[in-house]
């Protein structure tokens, strides 16, 4: 229980201290369909695994996130050092965010498992969870097709931007999708192994979130993964055999993850790009629901 009481205590800390106010990016978070249930105790689990060890003895078991960078085509983002506007740039520090591979040769030193300069996300939550809970993944650049003006055309244009997300994701071959689907809960408990057929963990981080004509939260408000009109809430990523792997837009053990960005359509300003703790933090409020639910804990 020390781990655990520790993991609600460095939440709250961070949420309240890192992000420097209580609503840092003017917005309040959403999630898709009708909110969930929250956590029966503050344990965390209960939707994705709060730790490695507690549900499996597979030396080799990870908890899977892909990072996605996504950008429109001549972005309006800010052009900071971080995330250079020119050539459509990806973030310079994309690349050290998480660790691509699971650290073993740490014995007892938990805390020295992952650097914390390049796999600052790694290292956050095995501090957080005090040496359970292994991030490994890695991070992919997608700049959409279109810039934001060929969106604002449309009414359905923020499921336009979801449908070329998804699509490029599917196509990137770098990408070996059987690794980002690990997990999967089978009555009341988390099974490492085969997965349950949908992506685990996706963190989409936009540039920027501009205005739409037709959406007053704009393209890339803080939400659970969004579905879109062609697909519904599942997009199929990977077909090989009879194994299929599909990302969800759902908030529950199925769900896929979220999206976060700057802000700035509702007041209308334009905020800068996040940088990379605004990374680290942010994304790990919106994770913390998938741990907790979406009560008024954090």
């Amino acid at each position: 229980m020390k781990t655990i009481k520790v993991l609600i205590l460095f939440f709250v800390f961070s949420s309240v201290v890192f992000s420097q106010n209580s609503n840092p990016f003017g917005f309040n978070c959403i999630v898709p369909g009708t909110p969930p249930e929250s956590a029966p105790s503050l344990e965390g689990g209960l939707y994705k695994p709060e730790s490695i060890s507690d549900y499996t003895s597979e030396q080799g078991a990870y908890f899977p996130v892909l990072i996605v960078y996504v950008q429109f085509t001549n972005d309006p983002g800010g052009d900071v050092t971080w995330w250079p506007s020119s050539h459509d740039q990806p973030p310079t520090y994309m690349g050290d965010v998480i660790a691509t591979a699971k650290s073993s040769n740490f014995g007892s030193n938990w805390w020295d498992a992952y650097n914390g300069n390049t796999a600052t996300l790694s290292d956050y939550w095995m501090e957080v969870s005090r040496g359970k809970l292994h991030l490994v993944g890695r991070e992919v650049h997608v700049v959409l097709p279109h810039e934001v003006s060929y969106y604002n055309q449309f009414s359905n244009g923020k499921d336009s931007v979801m449908e070329h997300l998804f699509t490029a994701l599917a196509n990137n071959l770098d990408i070996n999708w059987p690794n980002y689907d690990k997990w999967a809960k089978v009555n009341g408990t988390f099974v490492y192994g085969d997965g349950d057929g949908f992506v685990d963990m996706i963190y989409i981080v936009a540039k920027s979130n501009p205005c739409s004509p037709y959406y007053y939260d704009g393209y890339f408000r803080p939400y659970g993964v969004r579905d879109n009109c062609t697909h519904g809430s599942d997009h199929t990523v990977y077909i090989s055999g009879g194994d299929t792997i599909k990302i969800r837009g759902a908030f529950n053990e199925t769900g896929s993850g979220f999206q976060i960005s700057p802000g700035g359509c509702e007041n209308g300003v334009m905020y800068d790009p996040l940088d990379k703790w605004a990374v680290i933090s942010f994304s790990g409020h919106e994770h913390g629901h998938y741990f907790f639910g979406y009560g008024n804990f954090f």
